[in-house]
């Protein structure tokens, strides 16, 4: 088939010498990119990337087929956290991963929870978007819009294109269905049939996106400094009425500060003297005080030593009872064993408790 000559237009369509160009592909083959939030693609790419090997093994069977991940921060233009995959094949092979990577999209339970669950359309799960180039999306649309009519109302869905003035990438356009699963899934066929119709499609390379995210970038940090020149303009006025302020407000503090010192006389001063038997008497109390505090961190001090030297001593008691009792096993070994035990059981008995009397005395 031959070529036809396009003008060197940025819009990052694919050829086989390289990028910048377009390539006229045959009805059999299509190109989309489809978008879906990064949270998905952590599911996907985790238990080692289980989910997209699966749906690279139903679709990449093709030698032709090609499905490829854009990087970790390759987000498309205008969105904040979409990544894409580039899907270029067949067309009911297109519509197959379509498909399976839409299904990860509904399944996947934290998407619910994320910033990127819920948009201006509504919840994403019940989304499915894909870039295409403007050639496609100007046949999905038809003359007068009469095929994008036709299919929505046929499966009950919505469409809606990005319009030609909100466009960030010349000759791409976002198309996002709208509707239950498997009304969009079966509207997706028809939508791919309209795609493959023309020649000319989206590339699957993602480097050329980088220019268009930076220019927003600084899109933003012109509006950023013009701003902040704004903030500058302004303040020299209000420092001006601020100056103007201070000085009518020290012009009547000093109005005030005259008046009243012609109208206030100086206080006379008083002096305080006290009598010396006043002073004596405050230091003996003091001197009182700290006698009582010494005698009272002295007292636990000597009651503790004193029931120090009384356990010391009941224990010595039990030590020599301890001995008198092992004499006694050693001189009498035919008197009864349970005797013994009865006997050393009634001395500790009354061991401790004349130590609980004297501790008790002691205390009192």
């Amino acid at each position: 088939m031959a070529k036809r000559n396009f003008s060197s237009r940025q819009g990052g369509q694919w050829s086989d010498d390289g990028f910048s160009s377009k390539k006229m592909r045959t009805p059999d083959e299509v190109a989309v990119k489809f978008l879906l939030p990064n949270v998905v693609v952590g599911a996907l790419l985790s238990r080692k990337a289980a989910a997209l090997k699966r749906i690279r093994d139903q679709t990449c069977y093709n030698k032709d087929f090609v499905l490829k991940l854009s990087g970790k921060d390759q987000f498309y233009p205008g969105t904040k956290d979409e990544r894409m995959i580039a899907l270029v094949g067949p067309p009911p092979l297109v519509h197959r991963a379509c498909c399976l990577l839409q299904d990860q999209i509904i399944d996947d339970p934290f998407l619910v929870t994320d910033e990127s669950g819920t948009n201006d359309m509504g919840p994403r799960q019940g989304q499915l978007k894909i870039a295409v180039s403007d050639r496609a999306a100007s046949k999905i649309i038809g003359s007068k819009g009469a095929v994008v009519k036709d299919i929505s109302g046929h499966f009950n869905i919505a469409i809606t294109i990005t319009p030609s003035k909100e466009v960030i990438v010349p000759d791409e356009r976002i198309v996002t269905i709208l509707g239950p699963s498997r009304n969009v899934f079966d509207a997706l066929e028809p939508l791919m049939h309209q795609i493959s119709q023309q020649q000319t499609h989206i590339s699957p390379e993602f480097e050329y996106y980088y220019q268009y995210s930076k220019t927003d970038g600084v899109k933003e940090e012109k509006k950023d400094d013009a701003s902040e020149q704004t903030l500058t303009a302004t303040a020299p006025d209000a420092g001006t009425q601020d100056e103007k302020e201070a000085k009518a407000e020290e012009t009547s503090t000093e109005v005030k500060e005259g008046l009243v010192e012609t109208s206030v006389e100086e206080p006379t001063e008083r002096k305080y003297i006290r009598n010396p038997s006043e002073s004596e008497a405050a230091e003996a109390e003091k001197v009182e005080e700290s006698n009582k505090d010494l005698n009272a961190k002295e007292k636990p001090e000597e009651e503790a030593a004193i029931v120090k030297a009384e356990v010391e001593e009941t224990a010595e008691n039990a030590a020599e009872s301890l001995e008198g009792i092992n004499l006694l096993m050693i001189n009498l070994p035919k008197i009864n064993l349970a005797w013994i035990h009865l006997l050393m059981t009634n001395l500790l008995m009354i061991i401790l408790l004349r130590t609980i009397r004297k501790i008790a005395q002691m205390r009192q």
